[in-house]
């Protein structure tokens, strides 16, 4: 497969489309869980990607391609600008070809598994949590494994 020079790219993986929407072998899961600065309690990021990536693989999503990673805002702003305005928020990103039905148990499963996750942050702080689940287009998604 050519790169953007049009000298092909080692190893690189061209991904097959699957019309059931099932079949990920590019191994592409990514969550990306972004939140405030100040939510300070402690979070077991194991025990939490883990049980964020069983969901996801619940959804027909290879659990070895789950890719997670935490991103601390220091510059934020939530509603009025109130200090106890916070944010949790969970992207996902999966191939597309997931029914609408498969995506809202996916998002609501995952969505619950935050709220578990961050009800002693829920008591003290005026916590927004949420999530959204991006599509990733088959055809120009690309990765070296």
């Amino acid at each position: 497969m050519p790169g953007a020079d049009g000298v092909p790219l080692r190893g690189a993986q061209v991904l097959s489309h699957d019309p059931s929407g099932f079949t990920e072998g590019g191994n592409v899961p990514h969550l990306v869980l972004e939140y405030s600065a100040n939510v300070t309690q402690e979070v077991d990021w194991s025990g939490l990607f883990s049980r964020l990536h069983r969901a996801v693989a619940d959804a027909g999503a290879p659990l070895g391609g789950c890719k997670s990673r935490a991103v601390r805002h220091e510059a934020y702003h939530v509603a009025d600008g109130q200090a106890s305005g916070a944010f949790v928020h969970l992207t996902l990103g999966l191939l597309a070809g997931r029914t609408d039905e498969v995506k809202a148990a996916l998002t609501g499963r995952c969505l619950q598994l935050l709220a578990e996750e961050y009800r002693p942050s829920q008591e003290s702080l005026e916590l927004q949590i949420s999530v959204e689940l991006r599509d990733l287009h088959r055809e120009s998604y690309q990765k070296v494994p």
